[in-house]
């Protein structure tokens, strides 16, 4: 993890860490997860009815959908910190809660949550019941689907097209699942199967990372990074040990998925490097055509083998990964 971000349930001057995330909490700490499920399912199932989210003069008012107005009525207190790279910039949130305080916030997390469903509750089922009203008694509803069916089609249209709408990211995902993990050995040298303008568009790319402590490295395939010994220098990194991989966890194969998606899986790849306890940086390759591809966010990882990162790259099913050795020269491995 990038230095400064304490593990969940750190203590410090105080307070607890509790939740971090990239422009919105992503992370929580396990008895808080739960709590913001709830919310988001709630207030999901108001917003699919017209319905606004109210806690209630009672308990102080939150309207709208905004999980951290939830989280500080809550008790959350929030963090702020904006970091701005050579192509891409965000703001790192961080909640923490005074010490002490962890069955208040769970007690004012409850109060406003049932508060909320009670008013809502009702509210939905009303909605359902009118809806229901509308349906007219079957004897009269088969009469309709015989005389009108031209309305019954343009009915089916319209689901079609929320159906549609939401099913694009799941056509995407599904298609992966007929694509060969690993269709060769990235350390042999056989004739690769991807396209050579796709080859040369990996060789091509810039591997940045901006937030390290020693300042932005950049890999470029094929030349020996000055930036990336100062980054093993500093990590006191033995020469059998100064070893480094660049890997996305975005747009698998080269199918461009939705930001959403990307995301997610970004954030899973980074547990999946915490899992095996190594030091990272968050990074993104950036083509030289920015505009038809836009920086892929990924990690570099530090002092990871290359038969531990190989599987890393698999199992996100990215086509090739960068890795840098002792000499210092960053090579891209070809999946396939």
């Amino acid at each position: 993890m990038d230095e400064g971000i304490p593990d969940l349930g750190a203590k410090r001057k105080g307070r607890i860490f509790v939740c971090f995330g990239d422009a919105r909490p992503t992370d929580f700490i396990s008895w808080l997860e739960p709590i913001h499920e709830e919310f988001n399912e709630l207030s999901a199932l108001a917003e699919s009815h017209g319905l606004d989210f109210e806690s209630g003069q009672e308990i102080g008012v939150i309207s709208g959908y905004d999980e951290l107005v939830f989280l500080e009525a809550c008790g959350l207190e929030f963090d702020w910190v904006d970091w701005t790279g050579s192509l891409i910039s965000g703001s790192v949130c961080s909640g923490w809660i005074q010490a002490g305080t962890v069955r208040e916030v769970k007690a004012r997390a409850r109060e406003i949550l049932d508060y909320a469903r009670n008013k809502i509750d009702p509210a939905v089922r009303e909605d359902l019941l009118g809806e229901a009203e509308k349906i007219q008694p079957l004897d009269a509803f088969v009469e309709q689907l015989t005389t009108d069916i031209g309305e019954l089609r343009e009915r089916n249209a319209d689901l079609q097209a929320l159906l549609s709408r939401r099913d694009r990211s799941f056509k995407k995902v599904e298609a992966l699942l007929s694509f060969v993990p690993l269709a060769r050995d990235p350390l042999m040298t056989e004739q690769s199967s991807l396209p050579e303008d796709l080859i040369a568009a990996y060789q091509s790319t810039t591997y940045v990372t901006d937030h390290t402590p020693v300042g932005q490295v950049s890999l470029r395939p094929g030349e020996r990074s000055q930036e990336m010994d100062a980054l093993f220098a500093h990590h006191k990194l033995a020469r059998e040990h100064r070893r480094a991989a660049f890997i996305t966890a975005y747009n698998p194969m080269s199918v461009d998925f939705p930001r959403q998606l990307n995301e997610e899986r970004h954030r899973k790849l980074m547990r999946d490097v915490r899992d095996l306890g190594c030091v990272f940086h968050v990074g993104a390759g950036v083509g030289e055509d920015h505009a038809e591809w836009e920086p892929e966010k990924s990690v570099l990882i530090i002092n990871i083998s290359c038969e531990a990162a190989i599987p890393l790259g698999v199992k996100y099913q990215q086509n090739a990964i960068v890795f840098v050795g002792s000499d210092l020269i960053p090579h891209v491995l070809l999946f396939r």
